[in-house]
């Protein structure tokens, strides 16, 4: 959850104070790529304690992290646009869901131990 308030800062600091058309747009991306890079060392070492397949791991967790930038941006800006609403406001649902949803693949998926480090 630590990454989850750096990203929501982030956002929330840009949106406030950078009168741009697209900044929902780029405040999402800079917000969610500094608080996925804290995510996933947070997540790799001491969530999950999977210390082997990097690579692997760093490729899935990129496809997850593009999915819910997509996500995150797409029902934000939906949202603000259709009710007029405070986006960081917005923000803090979306990503609520959308954290549960990206632990679910990260415990299943990405950072799943293999049947023998279960065992171990």
């Amino acid at each position: 959850m630590g990454s989850s308030a750096v990203e929501l800062i982030i956002f929330h600091l840009m949106v406030t104070f950078i009168d741009y058309a697209h900044i929902i747009l780029i405040a999402t991306i800079i917000g969610r790529l500094i608080g996925s890079i804290i995510n996933f060392i947070i997540n790799k070492y001491w969530c999950f304690k999977v210390y082997n397949r990097t690579l692997i791991q760093s490729i899935l967790f990129s496809i997850l992290f593009i999915f819910k930038l997509f996500m995150s941006y797409f029902l934000v800006n939906m949202i603000v646009d259709r009710y007029d609403l405070n986006p960081t406001l917005i923000k803090i649902p979306v990503d609520i869901f959308l954290f549960f949803f990206g632990y679910v693949i990260q415990n299943f998926v990405i950072f799943r131990k293999k049947e023998k480090e279960n065992q171990e």
